[in-house]
This record gives C-alpha cells, structure tokens and sequence, in this order.
C-alpha cells in the first residue's frame, strides 16, 4: 500500500494549457477518469472526477456554464471544488452530492494534477521542463497529440 501511495502522491502531467479552453476536457491519470475544464471569469483551470453524482455519465461529455461544470445528462451543476451547486429539478441539493477535486496547477504550458493527498501538494512542486521555456522547442510542443480511451 505504501508504493501506492507514492505513486499517487505526485504531480502528473494531465495535458496542454492550450487544449483547456471553452470546453471540458477529459484525460485518465492511473487509471481514473477526470475531466479538466477552465472557469471564464478567472481563467483557473480545474481537474474533477469525470462522473455525475446522479446517474455516473462522464462529466466531460457537459459543457461549462458560467464558471461552472454541467452534467450533459440531467444538467447538475459542479463548481470548481467538485460540489454539485445546482440541480435543474430541484431547489435543495441532496447533501453529499458531490464529486472529487484533485489540486491542479498550470506551469509552463501543462495541466499538472496531483493525484494523491491534497494536503500533501503543497509540499511538492511540480517537474520543471527546461526545454519548455525555449522558444525553439514551443512550436512541437503545439503539435502534441493523445488518444484518451
């Protein structure tokens, strides 16, 4: 349990700056779906477990409306922490609806999401890429591409 738990207490590269625009994106870091998406109004970009409380449909699948993540099925709302902020049907939220936030931080053109104990982020950075300051080396960087199954 103990090599698990270094594992997951890590940063990991999670995708480029550049693909977290205007809609959710989804990725998998060992082996659990997550979705990132960026809030509008704050430009903070945010990593969640992509599953909706209600029925389990892949967040990523949603849209992002104001600065928060909308379920594509039933239309609950997630707010950046992974609470559920609106329930189209009702007026009170089912306490507990809510989906986990992994700590997330945009640094040199990557989404890095850290896995493991949030408490635990802080005391990391994450890796810092040489070779992505340099100007010679941006243009590939655009061109990276990965399939998410």
């Amino acid at each position: 349990m103990t090599d698990t738990l270094h594992l997951r207490n890590r940063w990991y590269v999670a995708g480029l700056s550049e693909e977290i625009t205007d809609k959710p994106v989804a990725s998998r870091l060992l082996d659990e779906p997550l979705v990132l998406f960026r809030a509008p109004s704050t430009g903070k970009v945010s990593a969640l477990e992509d599953r909706c409380v209600h029925r389990q449909a892949p967040l990523s699948l949603g849209e992002i409306v104001g600065d928060n993540l909308q379920c594509g099925y039933h239309g609950l709302e997630y707010d950046c922490s992974g609470a559920c902020v609106r329930v189209p049907s009702q007026k009170q939220i089912p306490p507990g609806a809510s989906i986990r936030s992994y700590p997330c931080i945009e640094q040199q053109g990557f989404i890095h999401v850290w896995m493991g104990d949030p408490a635990l982020s802080s005391t990391v950075d994450p890796y810092d890429f040489p070779f992505a300051s340099q100007s010679r080396v941006a243009g590939p960087l655009r061109t990276f591409t990965r399939s998410v199954r």
